[in-house]
């Protein structure tokens, strides 16, 4: 069995996670767990299922799958946890679009109960909540009403689909209200529209914060890799030539030159030199370590004083910072 992770957008509520849990499980996915707040899920799932089926279960319960990660690979890049902050903008724009319609709106509902009488003539009512509450549901809140929809189509229901029927309803019985007599309820759609934005704009803004503490864990690993290698034409056996080299390029039994102020690019072996390595980002410990020959060392920890040549002994999704982001990840993902 493998372990997978997919980042997944438009859940809102607990049956949103109900749903991809269910669809999840019907392709063979074990042991799912979902958490709406984070937008993730995790599972085990054994080698017949691919990464195409697993979009194609979440895309059939409603929602919109962005990243797979599958165990063996490598940590999201910083990259990836900034879509949360776009994310943040998208809902801030529509909060500051819907409210800049809504108050107007309310304004027009309530003058003749706050300052005793109407702003327009009543005849001229109707038509403007009507026009005012528009681009809030259809513009600002058009994902919400697609996601709404769609999850009627596809049985399954939850938190946007009951928005999506409360202000299509609301609105409507503005335009009924020419043929048939009923209660004019559009102005209120766009206040319920413009809360529950309200409501996403708060959600994404905690969403935000919960994937801020993965991206600070991924920021502190080194960037760059100073390691020796061997020259061309050299037949000597000794890696001779220093290269500065992506951390992501760096492989197994590499040699790795460290200077003092550095940070250790990945776990290793001390093969050469003496220095001082602030571990406190492992241990907590203010005061640095003395390093020497076949001393273990951590990636992401800083070299104080000597320069100390470092064999790689763990790369990638095995080093001890890789699994530390892994642990916080499927803490977050647990309800």
């Amino acid at each position: 069995m493998r372990k997978v992770k997919i980042d997944i957008e438009g859940m809102t509520c607990v049956s949103c996670a109900g749903h991809v849990e269910k669809a999840l499980g019907k392709i063979g996915a074990k042991n799912v767990r979902v958490n709406p707040v984070t937008g993730k899920a995790f599972a085990e799932i054994d080698k017949s299922i691919n990464e195409e089926q697993l979009k194609e279960a979440v895309k059939d319960a409603g929602y919109t799958p962005k990243n797979v990660t599958m165990e063996d690979a490598e940590p999201a890049p910083v990259s990836s946890q900034n879509h949360k902050e776009s994310e943040i903008n998208r809902w801030k724009k529509k909060l500051i679009g819907v409210w800049a319609l809504t108050i107007p709106l309310v304004i027009l509902m309530y003058s003749e109960k706050i300052i005793g009488k109407m702003i327009i003539p009543e005849n001229l009512m109707t038509p403007a909540m009507l026009v005012l509450a528009f681009p809030v549901i259809f513009i600002f809140g058009f994902s919400t009403v697609k996601s709404g929809l769609r999850g009627f189509y596809k049985l399954y229901f939850g938190m946007d689909s009951l928005i999506a029927l409360g202000t299509l309803i609301a609105w409507s019985t503005g335009i009924l209200g020419y043929f048939i007599i009923v209660q004019d309820f559009s102005g209120v759609s766009g206040m319920i529209m413009a809360i529950f934005i309200t409501g996403k704009y708060i959600e994404s803004r905690a969403k935000g914060r919960a994937t801020m503490e993965i991206k600070k864990l991924l920021e502190l690993g080194a960037k760059k890799a100073k390691v020796l290698r061997d020259s061309p034409g050299d037949d000597s056996g000794e890696p001779q030539e220093e290269l500065e080299i992506p951390v992501s390029e760096i492989k197994m039994g590499d040699i790795l030159i460290v200077r003092p102020g550095e940070k250790i690019p990945t776990d290793g072996i001390v093969v050469k030199g003496e220095s001082s390595v602030d571990e406190s980002m492992v241990t907590g410990e203010s005061l640095p370590v003395e390093k020497k020959a076949k001393s273990s060392v951590i990636g992401a920890t800083i070299n104080h004083d000597g320069i100390l040549y470092i064999k790689a002994t763990k790369i990638g999704k095995d080093t001890f910072l890789a699994h530390i982001i892994k642990l916080v990840e499927e803490a977050q993902g647990t309800k």
